[in-house]
């Protein structure tokens, strides 16, 4: 069991908590919060007081807060289905690993120039840093996001970071908000729904740069779904 403390802690989010993977500051664990899986399948899940529906479906169905991982890998695994390879613009996913905080979902650290963590584009705009250059390169990954074959169902602007490598440079990759969430996945069917989606998404997406928000984390905590604890500029979930 890989052992999570709260030195290994970089970002608390509304329904997952992102930590170094110990001994190895190539790779990140993502765990859902507690509070997230109560919300989703305890006494606060919309269903729970449906007794006999409960009952009847819920008691056998799995635990429904793990369609979020069902839903990332999905989508990656989209791209193989295409006969693609795995994109540089989408955070890679590794495996599974058994933690003392529950199941947590091991993914790519994305690095930047500095060496460690990404920021956000929302880290960026925030500080004033995110110049021409950078919104042109943003328009020509916004432009790629769209011709691709993944869903996106929350692209806001703490949800995609500036990474670099020697090889490509910098460039943007989606650490969050891709994939399916809801109960009939028309977007994930049909292309042309998951093209509009994406617009609606992106429009959106321009609206926060020119007036960036809080952090994600900031304004769960502000509206008190937020537990007290470290909070980073990068990799808030």
């Amino acid at each position: 069991m890989l052992l999570l403390g709260d030195d290994e802690l970089i970002a608390e989010g509304v329904r997952r908590d992102v930590f170094r993977y110990p001994g190895n500051s190539d790779l990140l664990v993502k765990v859902l919060k507690r509070t997230f899986i109560e919300k989703r399948n305890g006494q606060g899940a919309p269903w729970y007081n449906f007794k006999r529906l409960r009952h009847r479906y819920f008691r056998n169905l799995r635990r429904p807060h793990f369609d979020m991982y069902v839903s990332e890998i999905r989508e990656q695994l989209a791209f193989a289905e295409a006969g693609l390879r795995h994109p540089h613009y989408l955070q890679r996913i590794v495996g599974f690993e058994e933690t003392n905080k529950g199941l947590g979902l091991t993914v790519q650290a994305i690095k930047g120039r500095d060496g460690d963590l990404a920021p956000t584009v929302g880290a960026l705009a925030r500080a004033g840093t995110f110049d021409l250059p950078l919104r042109k390169m943003l328009d020509e990954f916004l432009d790629e996001l769209l011709r691709s074959p993944i869903t996106i169902s929350d692209l806001n602007i703490d949800n995609i970071v500036l990474g670099y490598s020697e090889e490509l440079g910098d460039y943007y990759v989606v650490i969050d908000g891709y994939g399916t969430r809801t109960l009939l996945p028309v977007e994930r069917i049909s292309e042309r729904a998951r093209r509009s989606a994406k617009q609606r998404q992106f429009t959106n997406f321009r609206r926060q740069l020119a007036n960036p928000p809080p952090p994600a984390a900031l304004r769960a905590k502000e509206s008190g779904a937020f537990t007290e604890g470290k909070a980073a500029t990068a990799h808030f979930e």
